[in-house]
Parts: C-alpha cells; sequence; structure tokens
C-alpha cells in the first residue's frame, strides 16, 4: 500500500429488451482467438487461448510504454499458435516457443493477404512483413535496432509505417518500408507514426522534443498528477514538483501549508507512495512566501538530488509528413488520428482536449458536443474521409459527430458501447449492456437498422468486437473461441 504524506507538526430498473432473441447463424472455431480482422472480412489473425506471458516479454512491457506511451505500441501477448487464417486454411507464423507479438499494433492490407506486426523473444521485439504461405519477414536489418515494430499499413502492403530503437539510452525514431525499396529511417522529429494514408504517401504521428530522461521524468510527473496523492487534503493549499530520480523512480516537491505558516519538502516513490523522512526540509513563511529557487536547491539537496535532475521540459509535437516533406500540424500536441485518405487530422493538445485540423480549419471537438459530457474525451473512429467522428466520454457516454454536428443518439447507441466501426463509421458494432434475459448480445446498427447476434463461449456473452470496412462482417473474440457472422 502507497503512503500518504505526513506533514511535519507544530490529510434503477434494466431496460427492456431492444430486440427479438439473437439470430443463430454464425460460424464459431474453439481453441482459437482472434487478434484482427482484415478490412474485407477475408482474413484473420488468430492464435492459440492466451498463455502467460513469458518474463522476458513482461520485462519488455515497460520498457515499451515509457518510450512509445501509446497503448496500441507497448502491449505484448503470448504468440502461441500464431497464424494467418484466409478461408479454411491457417498459416503459422513459425515463432518460436515463448514468442510474444503486438495483437494492438498488427495492421492488415485491404484484401487480407499482407499483415504488419512486431513480434520477439527473450528480450527482442522486430518490426515484421507476413504474407500468407511464407514466414515473416524482418523491416529493419539485423543489428541496426535493439528493438522495432510497426503502426500502420497502405491499403495495398505495399508502404510500412513504424518505429525503432536504436539502443536503450536512444528516444524511437519513426521509419516507412516500402516494397522494393526497403528501409528508410525518418528525421529526428519524427519520433513516432501512427497512421498513413490508404495509398501510402502520407504519414502522421508525434515527435519528442527532449531527452529520454526528460521522458521518464514526463512519465512520472504523468503517474503523480493521475493518482493525485496530495488531492483532498485540506492542511494543503499548494504543491510544486521539482526534480526527479535519473531511473524516473522518485519524485521531490514541496507542499504550501493551509492550516500554518509553512512549506515542507517531500519524496515521493511511484511504487511506495512517500517516502518517511525524519527531517524533511522546512521553510518558514510567518514574514512572507520564501525564496522559491532557494527552497527548490534545499528540497533537491535534501533528497540527494542535484541540477541535473530538475523536471526538463519535455515538448510533443503533431507531425505530418507527405512525398517525403514534413510539416508541424501543433506543438505541444500528440496525435490522435488521421483519416484514411490523409486530408484529417485529430489531435490532443497540451491540455489534453481534443482538436480537428483540416479544411475547416482546427476548431476544439468540445465546442462541438453536448455540454454535459464528462472529463476527458477519447476519440473512437474516425471515418475515412474525416467527416464522421465518434468520441466517447470518462462516464462511458459516446456521442457521433458528422460535419461538425452532433447527432442523436440512435436506440442501440444508448444501448450499447460502440467498440468497432466500419471505415465510413456509419456502421457500429458493440456489445449489448443491459439485457434482463442474459444473452448480452453484440448488437450492429446503421442508424435505425439493427442486427443482434449471440457469441457465447462458456458461461460467458462477451469479448473483443471486430468489424470489417464496409460492416458486413462482424467477430466477436473471446479468450478461447471466437466468431464470424457475415450476415446483415
Amino acid at each position: 500500500m502507497k503512503k500518504s504524506l505526513i506533514l511535519a507538526l507544530g490529510l434503477a430498473c434494466a431496460a427492456p429488451p431492444l430486440l427479438a432473441a439473437p439470430a443463430p447463424s454464425y460460424i464459431q472455431l474453439t481453441d482459437r482467438t482472434l487478434d484482427a480482422l482484415s478490412a474485407d472480412g477475408s482474413a484473420q489473425l488468430v492464435r492459440s487461448p492466451a498463455s502467460r506471458l513469458s518474463d522476458a516479454g513482461g520485462e519488455l512491457v515497460p520498457e515499451l510504454v515509457l518510450r512509445l506511451g501509446y497503448d496500441e505500441l507497448a502491449t505484448l501477448s503470448p504468440a502461441g499458435g500464431l497464424a494467418l487464417r484466409k478461408g479454411e486454411r491457417e498459416s503459422s507464423a513459425g515463432l518460436p516457443a515463448d514468442s510474444y507479438f503486438t495483437p494492438l499494433s498488427a495492421r492488415f492490407s485491404a484484401d487480407g493477404r499482407t499483415l504488419a506486426f512486431a513480434a520477439g523473444s527473450g528480450g527482442t521485439l522486430r518490426a515484421l512483413r507476413w504474407q500468407a504461405g511464407s514466414l515473416p519477414e524482418a523491416l529493419v536489418p539485423d543489428g541496426s535496432a535493439w528493438l522495432s515494430g510497426v503502426s500502420a499499413i497502405s491499403d495495398d502492403g505495399q508502404v510500412i509505417a513504424g518505429w525503432l530503437l536504436r539502443d536503450r539510452n536512444s528516444l524511437p525514431q519513426g521509419f516507412v518500408w516500402r516494397q522494393g525499396k526497403g528501409l528508410a529511417v525518418l528525421d529526428a522529429q519524427l519520433n513516432l507514426p501512427r497512421a498513413i494514408s490508404a495509398d501510402g504517401r502520407t504519414l502522421a504521428g508525434t515527435g519528442l522534443d527532449g531527452t529520454l530522461g526528460q521522458l521518464r521524468q514526463s512519465a512520472l510527473v504523468e503517474q503523480f498528477a493521475s493518482e493525485d496523492p496530495l488531492g483532498g487534503n485540506k492542511a494543503i493549499a499548494d504543491w510544486a514538483l521539482v526534480g526527479a530520480s535519473d531511473d524516473g523512480q522518485r519524485l521531490a516537491g514541496y507542499v504550501k501549508r493551509a492550516d500554518k505558516p509553512l512549506w515542507q519538502g517531500f519524496l515521493w516513490d511511484r511504487d511506495a507512495g512517500f517516502v518517511e523522512s525524519p527531517q524533511p526540509p522546512l521553510f518558514d513563511a510567518k514574514a512572507g512566501a520564501p525564496e522559491v529557487a532557494a527552497a527548490e536547491r534545499a528540497v533537491l539537496k535534501a533528497y540527494a538530488l542535484g541540477d541535473a535532475n530538475r523536471l526538463g521540459a519535455l515538448r510533443k509535437h503533431a507531425w505530418q509528413w507527405q512525398d517525403g516533406k514534413m510539416q508541424v500540424l501543433k506543438k505541444d500536441a500528440e496525435l490522435e488520428a488521421m483519416s484514411r485518405d490523409g486530408k484529417t487530422f485529430v489531435v490532443r493538445d497540451g491540455k489534453g482536449a481534443l482538436v480537428e485540423i483540416g479544411s475547416r480549419g482546427e476548431r476544439a471537438l468540445a465546442s462541438l458536443l453536448p455540454a454535459d459530457l464528462q472529463g476527458e474525451l477519447a476519440l473512437r473512429a474516425i471515418s475515412a474521409d474525416g467527416r464522421r467522428m465518434w468520441l466517447r466520454d470518462e462516464a462511458g457516454r459516446s456521442v457521433q459527430l458528422l460535419d461538425g454536428q452532433a447527432l442523436a443518439p440512435t436506440v442501440a447507441a444508448t444501448r450499447a458501447q460502440p467498440a468497432a466501426f466500419s471505415a465510413d463509421a456509419r456502421t457500429v458494432a458493440g456489445i449489448y449492456v443491459n439485457d434482463p434475459a442474459g444473452v448480452r448480445p453484440v448488437l450492429r446498427w446503421d442508424g435505425a437498422r439493427v442486427d443482434a447476434r449471440s457469441c457465447r463461449s462458456g458461461g460467458s456473452s462477451y469479448g473483443l468486437v471486430f468489424l470489417s470496412a464496409d460492416g458486413n462482417t462482424l467477430a466477436v473474440s473471446h479468450p478461447d473461441s471466437f466468431c464470424l457472422f457475415k450476415e446483415w
């Protein structure tokens, strides 16, 4: 249990079913779980039911989280039995028994013939291109990177965007791989490609302006802010952060007391919470506020930190790269998504707000949405032409935008949490959240047109949901099986 800061003396009823019993027609495959579906619905990335992630994979995850940030790039799963399934045939990846891979960033070409993903074993991770009937091929030459991965693929599968880490002390660098031309490492400010246009000409992503040490500091500060260990303490009027240890484990700062004219230093550990100190640095504020610079120096010295440990100014920027030319979309921002036509971008600015950048110029999405949405917004989908978007607030409420106008929710959208979307974002699929019959069907809808399907596995009827680009193929994956529905 994390320790709190010790201050010095002297902290309703169920809705009726939306539809009748779900249609029973589907194909269910047991002893296989699904991780990706191609845009045309013809190909699936499958594997054996999840086993335990190897120790090497588990140790690699925090390294990826620190350097990459995004869950879809840093998540690893066991790769036992990993295979490409097309029709009734499976092609094995032929990976070692203790391998792991990146399920959330695996990307199919439109026809399902090519898959871009990353896999490794024993502490390695390599960006790979895989076609049915052959073994995966490495995109980054041997010996040129410690780790590498992918993030996007063009419709024809001939252009792949990804990232690489030269060594343990480097920040990620972006790359683009082209069939027939091979690998090209992007400029240093193009760190993390996240999206590619359908034709492969436009990339977009997030750039990092700083050092690995500042990245560690930034991650620690974000964790501190997220946990908010000083929140609700009426004895504290304000607080400030000063420095962090080189390993990104400990954070030093000071609080301004509300109950007495006193400032007090503190040390916070990301795992243990506040570290008790018999003599924390204290600053008398009876005659007015102490000199900030002097207080900061005293806090750093008290906790064995130096000037080099002061919190740096890691900054991020959202970027676009088209036909070899780079453009900063917005400073102090991260890319969230790009439309498949490469013309509309959504970024998250330094204050956490979502901003659309495109032919209409720049506008905050919050200004287009109902005022009663709660907390930070998450972008769930953007259509290929950028006209339609789905967003969700922290309370789980979903809103659809079309040409900047919020649409009234359909009945299905109020009964199911949107989870998968067609390329035009008109057809949506999700799990029915409140079914008195206990079936909890998967709902697929396009406006008022609704289709309900049930895919049960043992006693459960829930799982990950996938939808093809045209919305005609629906898939639901459980830990030990998955279902395919093709009728619509």
